[in-house]
């Protein structure tokens, strides 16, 4: 079994996988959990238009409409912040997928308010889950 690994304000998991079959197993899960899909932004692809040469990366933006109101209601400022957002990127010995740390994003000022952290652990969890193929 994959373990998370945690790095600063990161957590990834690395896949013995193409990025791009594993940007196919996550684009299935995130479609079978029910959140909306919005875009995936294929950033190899992007640059190749451009003359660009880049390894394998991927962007998933998705959410939830119900938990992404929760943290409006808490913080507005926030919005910048969502939807939420995974990445694939292929290494030289498979691929991670990562997820950024939601109380990353906030103050220690702002962390002080426990609905706020309430919800910063309740997305986390929902990310860590998403990212275990």
């Amino acid at each position: 079994m994959n373990t998370i690994i945690k790095r600063n304000m990161q957590e990834f998991i690395a896949y013995p996988l193409s990025a791009e079959e594993v940007a196919e197993r996550l684009k299935d899960k995130l479609q079978q959990s029910g959140v909306n899909l919005y875009s995936i932004v294929n950033h190899q692809e992007d640059m190749k238009q451009k003359g660009i040469t880049i390894f394998p990366a991927y962007t998933f933006i998705f959410g939830n409409p119900v938990i992404g109101s929760q943290l409006i209601r808490l913080y507005p400022q926030a919005t910048v912040d969502i939807p939420l957002r995974l990445a694939v990127i292929e290494t030289n010995e498979g691929s991670n997928v990562i997820m950024r740390r939601m109380e990353t994003l906030f103050t220690q000022e702002q962390l002080k308010n426990q609905e706020l952290v309430a919800w910063c652990n309740k997305v986390n969890e929902i990310l860590r889950k998403s990212i275990k193929l």
